[in-house]
């Protein structure tokens, strides 16, 4: 009963775990912005409970209402999710003229991520369904029963150490979190990095003159490039350049330098 009762709190975990994965990569695309304004270690802190609490109510669940020796009819959607991974492997592995770095990482993230499924997940179950069909006895299911649960616990911390050895950004803030690795000992906290790179000019007749490589561009529907040249001159605003025209920011508008 124990084994059993830690393998579904293990399979609850690992569900949950993939889905705050799923809605933290969703919102870091769709809301690039707001992601970057989000405090990390507040909303890891906040999937970390939600998911143990979810994983416990799952595993909790199974001893309410159900007698022992009941059978529980219940709907498998795997053969979906195999069939969705087959076609996004097949159009993923379509030839194209360019393959960069970061598609190869994709492939091989998205193979192991497929390969490991098949062999630590789907093999065991069916090799026990397969056992309990064809009446082997007793010993021998309970041998394939642990091996199975064995792999299930193995399959459930996988995918971290697929990204750990696959992507070297989820490897480096991963050590990160660490006080005394060498990556958190180069790291320079968020908020104390100047991202805007400004820096002060003693003339200014010398700004546009002095004005650096702009970090970055936005261009409008008609066109119409700006440039933001992270210049600083005394109290003011930072620049910016639109069609070569300088401007300052006061109270988030855009005013025409004289």
């Amino acid at each position: 009963m124990a084994v059993g009762t830690l393998s579904i709190f293990s399979i609850h975990l690992s569900q949950i775990a993939m889905l705050c994965i799923a809605i933290e990569r969703f919102i870091c695309v769709k809301f690039p912005i707001q992601y970057r304004k989000l405090n990390v270690g507040r909303c890891s802190l906040a999937y970390f409970v939600f998911s143990i609490v979810w994983a416990v109510f799952g595993t909790a669940a199974m001893f309410i209402g159900f007698p022992y020796g009941d059978r529980v009819r219940h709907c498998s959607t795997g053969i979906y999710s195999c069939v969705i991974m087959l076609v996004h492997w097949r159009n993923a592995s379509a030839p194209t003229n360019t393959t960069s770095k970061t598609e190869r990482n994709l492939m091989a993230t998205l193979s192991a991520v497929v390969l490991a499924y098949f062999f630590l997940w789907c093999l065991p179950h069916w090799a026990y369904f397969g056992a309990v069909v064809t009446g082997l006895p007793q010993g021998v299911l309970g041998a394939i029963l642990y091996a199975a649960i064995a792999a299930n616990s193995i399959h459930s911390s996988l995918n971290f150490i697929i990204y750990m050895c696959i992507h070297k950004e989820f490897r480096k803030h991963f050590f990160m979190l660490f006080p005394f690795s060498c990556c958190a000992k180069m790291h320079t906290p968020l908020r104390k990095m100047n991202t805007c790179n400004l820096r002060r000019i003693g003339n200014q007749s010398d700004q546009l003159e002095a004005i650096p490589e702009p970090l970055f561009h936005v261009s409008s529907s008609r066109h119409v490039l700006a440039k933001f040249s992270g210049q600083t001159t005394g109290s003011r605003e930072p620049q910016i350049l639109v069609n070569d025209r300088a401007y300052r920011t006061v109270s988030s508008k855009l005013v025409l330098e004289a």
